[in-house]
């Protein structure tokens, strides 16, 4: 809970430099008394903030008030978990005052969910896109298979994005 809220503090720092001409914050963990951050990024008004985790009581309350992007691990229940966390999400985001559609989901591919012909795992990343997720990471075990990741971007990818 503490590196939540920490981390909850620091989202707002953040916003904060990368917005305001001079910044000040006066929170628990963080202090700030007329602070400069120059240069400013060039994305307005500050870069994508990708917040990820699927904590209910203060990572996605976090997420859905702050990220642009949520990036979340579904555990086991495959597509319909996916979905129905993706569901819950967008009632949080509702919940806070937020559209659901100002925030981007993504998750991790694992081993398992990359095993299989390219057409296969085209099918599931297709599946995991139908119920809302836009962003993929690729999460693998070492020894990293460079051939995996070369067919992921060779055959997987280019595929998708006819679709």
């Amino acid at each position: 809970g503490e590196r939540a809220k920490r981390l909850g503090e620091a989202v707002e720092v953040i916003k904060l430099l990368f917005s305001q001409q001079k910044s000040t914050f006066n929170g628990k963990y963080y202090q700030l008394k007329d602070a400069l951050c120059e240069p400013k990024p060039v994305q307005k008004p500050h870069p994508p903030l990708l917040i990820g985790g699927v904590g209910p009581k203060l990572i996605q309350p976090l997420a859905a008030r702050h990220a642009d992007i949520w990036h979340f691990f579904p555990g086991s229940g495959g597509d319909g978990a996916v979905k129905k966390m993706c569901e819950d999400f967008d009632a949080l985001c509702r919940k806070v005052g937020r559209d659901p559609a100002q925030v981007e989901k993504s998750l991790s591919l694992r081993d398992q969910q990359l095993a299989g012909t390219a057409e296969e795992i085209r099918g599931r990343v297709k599946a995991l896109a139908n119920v809302g997720v836009r962003h993929f990471i690729l999460s693998l075990s070492p020894p990293y298979d460079r051939a995996l990741m070369k067919r992921f971007a060779t055959e997987v990818m280019p595929e998708l994005r006819k679709g």
